[in-house]
This record gives C-alpha cells, sequence and structure tokens, in this order.
C-alpha cells in the first residue's frame, strides 16, 4: 500500500500475514469445500472478512510509528 499527497509518496506498507486455520472436523471440510457455492462465498467474503481488521490495523500502527495522523481504513459492512 503506498499513499500519496499529490505527486509525493509520503507512505509505504508492505505486510506479509501468514494466517493458518485449523480443520477440526475434516469429513465436513471436505464436504463443505466440495460445494463450489460455499467455497466461492468463502474465499470472495469471509477470508476478507477475516482478514481485513488486521489489514486495517497494519495500515493505523505503520502510519503512527512514522509519526503520521493514522488512516483509519474503513470496515467491511456486507
Amino acid at each position: 500500500m503506498t499513499i500519496h499527497q499529490g505527486d509525493v509518496q509520503f507512505f509505504q506498507l508492505e505486510s506479509v500475514i501468514g494466517v493458518g486455520f485449523q480443520i477440526l472436523d475434516q469429513a465436513g471440510y471436505d464436504q463443505a469445500w466440495a460445494n463450489a457455492e460455499a467455497k466461492k462465498i468463502f474465499l470472495e467474503k469471509q477470508l476478507q472478512k477475516t482478514l481485513w481488521p488486521i489489514v486495517r490495523q497494519e495500515v493505523l500502527d505503520g502510519m503512527t510509528r512514522l509519526g503520521f495522523p493514522g488512516v483509519p481504513l474503513p470496515w467491511i459492512t456486507d
């Protein structure tokens, strides 16, 4: 992510975030993941909603560490 004011870039953030999920019911997971619609909803909607708060906080912390006012990114609402 980069933030510019006019032609001047004053903030750049590059983060690598690892996420792991634990499967408690392998058979149930396999059945759900075989459903193309459920898989699509998870990848396009749920995963984004799960990770977005982490990204929002990374940006806010990065700006604060540089002494800039925090930039609160919007929440995902739908």
